[in-house]
């Protein structure tokens, strides 16, 4: 027997292209968070005068067990289920794909439009690059969907377990073992093993060798580096110590140390570029949300016992402890290398190599390699340390819970899968997905930046592979390769997605004071200037070091004036910019633009371009807080950067409630549980609104 259509409500509306229905089965609930309506259904219960099946001392844990577990969905719900939801996966894929192509896009379109314009070239296999990058897009699609289905969700688990480990000795041992396996994943260090064939190892042995010869022990350096980052950042959240302090503790040491390699050997002169480069290359997309979820985990563990808040600070500070650890093991690493290994030796092995390469290092078999050789021991790791050393259950994933999760509103309670399918599949998509991405890399984005930076120098000098360079005359060409970088920089950082983010945390933060606007302003222009400085550094073959002495001398002066949660902004806004696109490209472009001048500080671009958003973001903090600039501001202006008094006010005002309401004491229980239930729904709903 046929079920019969259900009769829409004519006042009926729709909302994000949900129909809102009227039924009598499972009526809808509407939950708003800011601009955006989910319908939520609610299912009525068989209740009698008390609690649930007329149990009245049963508490409110067993009601909301039984509005899972007996909840039978009718016709109605399916029928609201199915289109709604496939409209909702609709919006979500397409807001996904968007966000990715904006990341690619632009920066791809800049490139091949500079070229075509100023270099005057037409871009070589120019079918193949858009290939490339197709690839790019997608795999990084299926790669950052498959996390969240996947990684992410076994991360946080395990954050909250170590946060209320009894033994802190397993919980450094996991938290260093956790930041090494991350590591391996991360798709821009990758990257690095493919970007090598500008190196050459008579100008630079010991690069050539750390980058050719032995890349396995490099990343196993910079994965001990965020190991030991995440674990500091464990001992962070357990002794609340401030950034400030781990900053004037770690960073002056590793200047130091880099002062001391400059001088011990020309030869490591080319391995300080690489070293402060890998400090950018490990705060990617799978590093960042696993070691912050086990900071965020041990400090709302910590939270519990002690009954006080949890301090805005305790998602901050572990991006810039992976950016300066990975830095110190490769500086290690690097004299370790001189010492045991003679330049001869490399210079032999590597004239021996016939250049020729095997069947599975050509594209796309050794790419494939990489991913498989990044994602599986990271999976393993995970679930050996949830399912035998902590004992966990699998967590359960709905499609339902990743989309709540995107768009910050509740969804109907269903019951996931038996066989936590989205669990696996989400760990498929992020291999696949890391295998799309890397051949992408290698037939889009590293093509199109290698051919940028190898005729980039024929806008001031000549160049064999351009016959009429150069293209202008020296002064005009030279500003113009300082503008190229320039705009590139602002061009990758507004694109990363993660800084619109950090831009919503800095004007909570802030109260308001520091609008997203003037952060987004403030971080872009110090990675414009960070890049054109790198770019100068090889045009005119001078050396790396003082640059970067000079430029973390004045954020470590700018540090002790500022605040501490600009403090923690401005360190942290440096990771966020190095994105997985933003970092071979520029490597890349670096790389191809130092081989054909004759220099060899080809990671130059990177390592400055990680400086400069730290620099100005703190200054920028120290203004804000110590210059009443905002109310000599026009009104239009303060619209522009999210300056507005009310929006700081209801800030203030939402803290101290926040505050309130966890400094009241627990209420006793109450004795009529369907009493208390309507007490608290007439709270709720004082309308009585549906």
């Amino acid at each position: 027997m046929s079920t019969p259509p259900i009769e829409e409500d004519p006042t009926a509306v729709e909302i994000r292209g949900i129909p809102a229905y009227d039924q009598p089965s499972a009526s809808l609930d509407f939950v708003s968070e800011g601009d955006t309506m989910m319908p939520r259904p609610v299912v009525p219960m068989p209740m009698s005068s008390g609690g649930v099946n007329g149990d009245a001392e049963a508490p409110a844990a067993a009601e909301e067990e039984h509005y899972v577990e007996n909840f039978v969905p009718t016709y109605s719900f399916w029928r609201w289920h199915v289109e709604g939801y496939t409209k909702c996966a609709l919006f979500y894929a397409l807001a996904q794909c968007i966000d990715r192509l904006r990341i690619v896009v632009p920066v791809a379109v800049y490139l091949v439009g500079f070229q075509l314009i100023f270099l005057r070239m037409a871009v070589d296999n120019f079918a193949l690059v858009v290939f490339g990058l197709g690839l790019v897009v997608v795999g990084l699609l299926l790669f950052i969907e498959g996390l969240k289905m996947s990684i992410m969700p076994l991360g946080n688990d395990i954050g909250m377990a170590l946060g209320r480990y009894p033994h802190r000795w397993v919980v450094m041992i996991l938290a260093c073992a956790l930041g090494v396996c991350v590591t391996f994943a991360e798709p821009a260090l990758g990257v690095l093993q493919l970007t090598t064939s500008s190196i050459d190892a008579n100008k630079t042995p010991y690069l050539y060798a750390m980058l050719v010869q032995y890349p396995m022990l490099l990343f196993s350096a910079v994965s001990f580096g965020v190991g030991i980052a995440t674990t500091v950042g464990v001992l962070r959240q357990i002794f609340k110590l401030k950034l400030r302090t781990l900053i004037f503790i770690t960073v002056p040491p590793t200047l130091a140390m880099t002062v001391g390699i400059a001088f011990i050997s020309d030869d490591l002169q080319p391995t300080l570029g690489l070293s402060w480069a890998c400090g950018a290359v490990t705060t990617g997309p799978v590093t960042v949300p696993l070691v912050l979820g086990l900071g965020i985990g041990v400090a709302a563990a910590i939270q519990e016992k002690t009954a006080e808040p949890m301090s805005p600070l305790a998602g901050f500070g572990i991006v810039t402890l992976a950016s300066i650890f990975p830095v110190i093991t490769v500086l290690i690493f690097s004299v370790i290398l001189w010492l045991v290994v003679d330049k001869k030796d490399i210079i032999k092995n590597a004239t021996a190599d016939d250049g020729k390469k095997a069947w599975y290092e050509a594209t796309p078999i050794y790419e494939i390699y990489l991913a498989f050789r990044a994602i599986l021991p990271l999976v393993a790791f995970v679930f050996i340390v949830i399912k035998v050393i902590l004992r966990l259950p699998l967590p359960r994933i709905s499609f339902a819970k990743l989309l709540a999760e995107d768009s910050g509103v509740e969804t109907p309670k269903v019951r996931t899968n038996k066989y936590n399918l989205l669990l696996w599949a989400g760990i498929l998509s992020t291999l696949l997905g890391l295998c799309l991405f890397n051949v992408g890399i290698t037939l889009g984005l590293s093509a199109l930046g290698s051919q940028s930076g190898v005729n980039l120098p024929a806008l001031f000098t000549h160049i064999d592979s351009v016959p009429d360079s150069p293209l202008y005359s020296h002064v005009g060409g030279l500003i113009l390769a300082l503008g190229f970088a320039f705009v590139l920089g602002v061009l990758a950082t507004l694109a990363e997605p993660a800084l619109n983010v950090l831009g919503l945390q800095v004007e909570i933060l802030s109260k308001g004071e520091f609008g997203r606007w003037l952060l987004w302003t403030t971080v872009s222009l110090g990675v414009a200037l960070g890049t054109a400085v790198g770019l100068i550094i090889p045009l005119f073959r001078l050396w790396l070091w003082p640059f970067l002495i000079g430029g973390y001398s004045i954020a470590i002066a700018l540090t002790i004036f500022a605040k501490e949660e600009y403090i923690n902004m401005a360190w942290d806004s440096a990771g966020v910019t190095t994105g997985p696109v933003t970092v071979p490209l520029v490597i890349t472009i670096g790389l191809a633009f130092s081989d054909v001048v004759g220099a060899f500080e080809g990671f130059a671009v990177l390592s400055m371009a990680s400086i400069g958003p730290i620099v100005c973001v703190l200054a920028a903090g120290i203004f804000v807080a110590h210059v009443p600039w905002k109310k000599a501001l026009p009104a239009g202006l303060k619209r522009r950067f999210h300056i507005h008094e009310d929006n700081v006010k209801r800030l203030d005002d939402s803290q101290v409630e926040m505050q309130g309401a966890q400094a009241l004491p627990d209420e006793p229980p109450q004795e009529d549980t369907g009493a208390a239930a309507g007490a608290e729904d007439t709270v709720a709903n004082p309308e009585g609104q549906q």
